[in-house]
């Protein structure tokens, strides 16, 4: 039997549990609140689902008193059954106030940055983890010294990523006004690992501005002081600065003493990249970085978005502006940008060919037998064969390619913009090599192949 809407109404109102008391408001559990409305659902006939008189049903939800809660969803849900529309006005106001509290919770400051010795401790244990150094002994070299009496040498050949690459990812550079000798105010490390690079490269970076440079409209556009979203909703791009140096970090490898083990090609603190710089091919036009993406694609099967995976973006063509409005995805495809620049070893897409300004490194290990001696030490390098250890605004203990899925590159997302208002980002860059100790004259390699 249908039973009398006053029924319908004494339900509906016991199920939801709301207190007529002008101070208390109870709000039901999910359980509660779908109980109810099943119950009502099942009272209402098939055949006169759609011929329901609303307007008729009298819940008495004027004489409820919600006390603070008057602008909250539950308020609405009640008026809708009771035949009214909700104030949709005032709904998308709650929602709005809600999504913004949110927003400001988790961009309310900046993290510290990460200091030197943090960053050498962070280094040391990571370093210890197989994701990062891949070490492997693969066989032995052979080399020889002619003489009256000549001397044969043999020693271990080894394979292993090696940490010799510090990447710095922000919003904009520090401000004309920044000390030298502070860190700034969106420096992801302190002074003595790489902010003071950073001010010393800004600066040089306005006294040869030309025009349409560092201080172009486009620029300007997305880098405004601390700037880390857009500054015009309607712009899709973000604008990233980068810098690329040597790693500070200037303690032992974990693994230094294991036979055949390299260490890398580059010097603590030197730069190789700073994005200020780069007044042609980063800040104003992408130059032949346009075309390198057409010839990226062809030789590749039409791929173009190819940083990680689920990340929405390309390496070319390698220039600031990023079409992205996600500020870690932004941070994370800006530094593969960077990275291949400085690294790419296929002369079609170093960063020579992109016209960019760089200082470039060099591909085989330290001490090691380059690839003039035998091919088998020259490494190609180039975006896929890196990995990548995050150190600010959180310090990573593992080294990643970033081919996750959706799910875990939205957590990693969240969890960026936390204590992160400026967005900005610093990584360390692991390099494949493979080696052996270069002396005398270079004779054979007895090795299995690297297997990064």
């Amino acid at each position: 039997m249908f039973r009398s809407r006053k029924t319908t109404t004494a339900l509906l109102i016991s199920s939801l549990s709301v207190s007529a008391n002008v101070n208390a408001f109870s709000f039901p559990s999910f359980g509660d609140l779908l109980g109810a409305l099943t119950g009502i659902t099942d009272l209402i006939p098939d055949d006169s689902w759609f011929d329901f008189d609303y307007g008729d049903l009298d819940l008495g939800y004027g004489d409820i008193d919600f006390g603070d809660h008057s602008d909250s969803a539950w308020a609405a849900a009640v008026e809708y059954l009771g035949g009214a529309r909700p104030d949709m006005n005032a709904l998308t106001r709650v929602i709005n106030d809600s999504s913004s509290a949110g927003n400001d919770m988790i961009n309310e400051s900046q993290s510290s940055p990460t200091g030197i010795f943090d960053d050498a401790w962070a280094d040391v244990t990571a370093n210890i983890d197989h994701s990062c150094h891949r070490y492997r002994m693969l066989g032995f070299c052979f080399s020889w010294r002619p003489g009256l009496i000549p001397r044969f040498y043999s020693y271990p050949v080894g394979q292993n990523r090696y940490p010799d690459q510090h990447v710095e990812v922000t919003a904009n550079v520090p401000g004309d006004g920044e000390s030298f000798f502070s860190a700034a105010s969106n420096a992801p490390t302190d002074i003595f690992t790489g902010d003071l690079l950073q001010s010393g490269a800004a600066e040089f970076g306005r006294m040869t501005n030309i025009s349409g440079g560092y201080n172009s409209s486009a620029t300007k556009l997305q880098t405004t002081p601390n700037q880390a979203e857009q500054t015009d909703k309607t712009n899709p791009y973000l604008f990233r600065e980068v810098m690329i140096m040597g790693n500070p970090s200037l303690m032992p490898h974990p693994y230094s003493m294991m036979p055949g083990f390299c260490t890398g090609s580059t010097t603590p603190y030197i730069p190789y990249f700073h994005s200020a710089l780069d007044h042609f091919s980063w800040r104003m036009l992408a130059t032949t970085e346009t075309v390198m993406l057409g010839t990226y694609m062809a030789e590749y099967g039409g791929t173009w978005n190819n940083v990680g995976r689920n990340f929405g973006g390309s390496v070319f063509p390698r220039m600031g502006f990023i079409e992205e409005h996600d500020q870690y995805r932004a941070n994370v495809i800006a530094a593969f940008r960077a990275i291949s620049i400085v690294n790419d070893t296929r002369s079609r897409y170093s960063g020579l060919a992109g016209f960019h300004v760089y200082k470039s490194v060099s591909p085989t290990a330290s001490g090691s037998w380059g690839g003039g001696d035998d091919s088998y030490y020259r490494m190609e390098h180039d975006h896929t064969t890196f990995r990548l250890r995050e150190t600010y605004p959180e310090q990573a203990s593992t080294c990643s390619d970033y081919t996750w899925s959706l799910s875990e590159v939205e957590r990693k997302s969240e969890s960026f913009r936390r204590n992160n208002k400026d967005g900005s980002m610093a990584l360390k860059v692991y390099r494949p090599y493979v080696c052996c100790r270069k002396r005398g004259r270079y004779l054979e390699t007895v090795a299995a192949s690297p297997s990064f």
